[in-house]
């Protein structure tokens, strides 16, 4: 029966840390641990004073299955359970150390008669064995990288406040209801414990309204910040554009183009957007004209080239048209791109095919450059037609086209005036492409959200259309963004009200000391 009855009292802990553990979580601070009111520190207290040290293990099993469900990711489970048992070791140790310092100087059976066994009772049990926890638990987060080291400091204080909170209000409530002698404590319940009840909700209640107008107004600056750095995006992939545009209009006014020309049409271009790595000319080459056009002329050959399953350039199969590389510029740095079919990509192929289609510029999706290693180039095509209207049909659009510009771009250059701008901001971004069949996979994203994106506390998408495409410019606050935007005023309103109560707790337990005379 003893070990029945130890079981039962183990389980009945464990449960009840769960449920208002639970309950306090509504009030914690991201990423979900550190609230500003524990209860279950005043019912792992009172638990371990009224019924022995030995069921100390449901203050463990109960942190455990709170931190756990709270945070649980499927992605780091080993991390998530290590996590939520070193909480929970912080837990139980926070708990046995406060019930062994009041039964050395308080007692064993603390009835709480006078004003020095009350204030060492709640000093004991709250602002000294309480360190414990919150170092133990922020301790484990920083190590496992869940809280950044500016959030080490405010972490910690709302942990300790929590848990001193959680033992000033929680605790005399549980002794009032369960302690022995009755006499002594049922005379508490209306002069104590509802004056405690009735602070704590006010003080619960006007935190949740402040922290309410808090929070939106962060929202709505992040949501600023966001459009800002959307706008950012949106105008730093359109200059592309406007030189391809450029280039258009030229090859309208004059379309013998030479390598010389070529280059003399780049070179602005070029010395004005550095984070273009190359602008291309592409010509439609009919398989009729292909030897023709792989003599090239005064400008010496230009075969029209493939590349096998080992990358090795190869005569490129005969086909019905080809789009080579005739011209690109910066010449030396991608000489090896000249005479490859862009064509023969299927990635390269589905972006000239929708800007045949449509007449306008179409972008690929992420890819390997001919002349790159690295699997993070894009490429825009901007077809091009003879004279200056783009022909109505799309049979006319086929039929009459002689080309396209291109221009090349190596992901990590020309998105890193906007990943500067985002660090700056502490804000991450990603560009996605919410039709895409992997959406889910970001077309680019700052280096600080690389991998999976996290959920974030604030997130906010901004959609547009480019390149005959939907888009939408994402952003997620970083915790450091977080840690910066929000004050104390709210937290440190609900620890002061709550510390008032417990104070007041403490003065009501003074005064309704001394036993009731016969």
């Amino acid at each position: 029966m003893h070990a029945r009855s130890r079981i039962a009292r183990i389980a009945g802990l464990a449960a009840a840390y769960l449920i208002t553990g639970k309950l306090g979580l509504l009030l914690a601070i991201p990423p979900g641990y550190a609230t500003a009111l524990w209860p279950p520190s005043g019912i792992a207290l009172a638990t371990l004073l009224l019924l022995g040290n030995e069921c100390w293990p449901g203050v463990l099993i109960g942190s455990f299955l709170v931190n756990l469900s709270a945070s649980y990711d499927g992605a780091s489970q080993a991390q998530s359970i290590g996590v939520a048992a070193a909480l929970g070791v912080g837990a139980s140790v926070q708990a046995l150390l406060g019930a062994s310092l009041i039964r050395r100087f308080v007692g064993a059976s603390p009835e709480l008669l006078r004003g020095r066994e009350v204030a060492a009772f709640l000093l004991l049990g709250g602002p000294v064995s309480c360190a414990a926890s919150a170092t133990i638990g922020v301790s484990t987060l920083a190590i496992a990288r869940i809280v950044q080291p500016a959030q080490i400091p405010f972490s910690w204080w709302t942990w300790w406040i929590g848990d001193v909170v959680g033992v000033l209000v929680v605790a005399p409530l549980v002794m009032i209801a369960l302690a022995q002698p009755r006499e002594v404590w049922r005379r508490r319940v209306a002069t104590v414990a509802v004056p405690l009840l009735l602070m704590l909700a006010f003080f619960t209640t006007l935190f949740v309204v402040v922290s309410g107008w808090e929070r939106a107004a962060i929202e709505a600056r992040f949501r600023s910040r966001s459009e800002g750095l959307a706008s950012a995006l949106r105008e730093h992939l359109e200059a592309p554009l406007g030189v391809l545009r450029a280039l258009e209009t030229s090859y309208a006014a004059d379309p013998a183009l030479t390598r010389a020309s070529f280059r003399a049409l780049a070179a602005p271009s070029l010395s004005r957007f550095p984070s273009i790595q190359a602008l291309s000319w592409n010509p439609r080459v009919l398989d009729a004209d292909r030897a023709n056009f792989e003599r090239g002329g005064a400008e010496g050959p230009c075969p029209i080239l493939d590349r096998d399953a080992k990358d090795v350039r190869i005569p490129a199969p005969r086909r019905g048209e080809y789009v080579p590389i005739r011209y690109i510029e910066p010449h030396d740095a991608n000489a090896a791109a000249i005479g490859y079919d862009v064509s023969t990509s299927i990635i390269r192929f589905e972006a000239l095919k929708r800007a045949c289609d449509s007449g306008q510029p179409a972008v690929t999706r992420k890819l390997r450059l001919v002349q790159e290693s690295d699997p993070s180039g894009l490429l825009i095509f901007l077809p091009v037609y003879p004279g200056v209207a783009v022909p109505s049909s799309e049979e006319e659009r086929r039929r009459l086209l002689a080309g396209y510009f291109a221009v090349v771009l190596r992901q990590k250059d020309f998105f890193k005036p906007l990943e500067e701008q985002a660090k700056a901001e502490g804000i991450d971004l990603s560009l996605e492409v919410p039709d895409a069949a992997s959406a889910s996979e970001p077309f680019w994203q700052s280096a600080a959200a690389t991998g999976k994106a996290p959920p974030r506390e604030f997130q906010h998408g901004t959609p547009f259309m480019f390149a005959e495409r939907n888009w939408s410019a994402v952003c997620r606050a970083t915790p450091a963004y977080v840690s910066g935007e929000r004050s104390w005023r709210p937290w440190g309103m609900l620890a002061g009200g709550m510390l008032l109560t417990g104070l007041l707790g403490a003065f009501l337990l003074a005064a309704t000391g001394g036993r009731p005379s016969a």
